[in-house]
């Protein structure tokens, strides 16, 4: 049956070209046109193959083939797509490809595979699960980020950066982060920046506040290192003593302050300790001894010193 179909099908393409049906030696049919010149051949192998290798078309501009349905591997010189293409497993392109419209992926999408590949992209590209780019990326333009966002290796920025646009935008960086140029975090007074870890800036503008965390105590009180940053002392009915964390635990360029909240340090007075044989202004310890008084200290990284 296939092969009446095949005979049928050169048949065919005889009528339309004018051409010669000759039985082919080996194989089945060959066709020539008019010219003489073998056009196309039906193999023995039930294969259909051109007369000539790169020459002839399939279908034309004018006169194209509906549907091609293919179970195998389809090898293509150059493929121009200009209606909407579905695939329905894997997509390999070894060379360069250029989508000029839009395409959409609904599993994963890989955009090469080698330290060596290049990856270019005139247009947006949108990704509404998550974009993981494992190697070294050049954006040109903007790179707009609305859902979270994780960079585990380094990332150089020449130009200004903005990290938030809303007063619910939280931006967590757990590593180092070098800035050349200007950084603007946040847009709004009501945006928090919260650092957590040891942050070298040259210089910094501020446009909104600086808030401080406040730690009010009653009591004898040991501060906590990266949490406390302002100790409020508020009541001295009797001699009050706060103790320093280690100055390495606050890192060089650590800053707490100590208040008396109370207005009685005058009474009783508010005794600051350095930990273990750490100490502030080459003293073991350093009072706060009149009412409403304080006491700003800052770390070397190994001793306190007022300021």
């Amino acid at each position: 049956m296939r092969r009446d179909f095949r005979v049928l099908l050169v048949l065919a393409l005889v009528l339309l070209i004018g051409g010669t049906v000759i039985a082919a030696s080996g194989d089945i049919w060959a066709l020539r046109n008019s010219a003489g010149s073998e056009v196309l051949r039906v193999l023995s192998t039930g294969v259909l193959v051109p007369g000539s290798d790169n020459t002839y078309d399939l279908g034309s501009s004018a006169l194209s083939w509906k549907d091609a349905h293919i179970q195998g591997a389809a090898t293509l010189g150059s493929a121009s797509v200009t209606g909407a293409a579905t695939v329905g497993t894997t997509l390999g392109v070894t060379g360069a490809s250029t989508f000029t419209g839009s395409t959409t992926h609904n599993g994963d999408v890989t955009l090469g595979n080698a330290a060596t590949d290049a990856v270019t992209m005139a247009g947006r590209v949108y990704a509404t699960d998550k974009l993981d780019v494992t190697g070294a990326t050049a954006l040109a333009s903007t790179l707009a980020v609305t859902g979270a966002s994780t960079f585990t290796g380094s990332t150089t920025h020449n130009g200004d950066v903005n990290l938030g646009n809303a007063g619910t935008d939280a931006i967590t960086m757990a590593g180092a982060v070098y800035a050349n140029d200007n950084v603007t975090l946040g847009n709004d007074l009501a945006d928090a920046i919260d650092i957590n870890g040891t942050a070298d800036i040259a210089s910094v503008r501020f446009s909104g506040y600086i808030n401080g965390t406040i730690k009010d105590t009653p009591s004898d009180y040991t501060v906590i290192a990266g949490t406390d940053h302002f100790v409020a002392v508020s009541n001295t009915d009797s001699a009050r003593t706060v103790y320093l964390p280690t100055a390495a635990s606050v890192g060089t360029g650590g800053i707490i302050v100590v208040k008396d909240t109370s207005g009685a340090a005058n009474s009783n007075n508010i005794t600051v300790e350095g930990s273990g044989d750490e100490t502030i202004d080459g003293a073991a310890n350093k009072a706060i001894d009149t009412a409403y008084g304080s006491l700003r200290l800052i770390t070397n990284g190994t001793a306190w010193f007022t300021f």
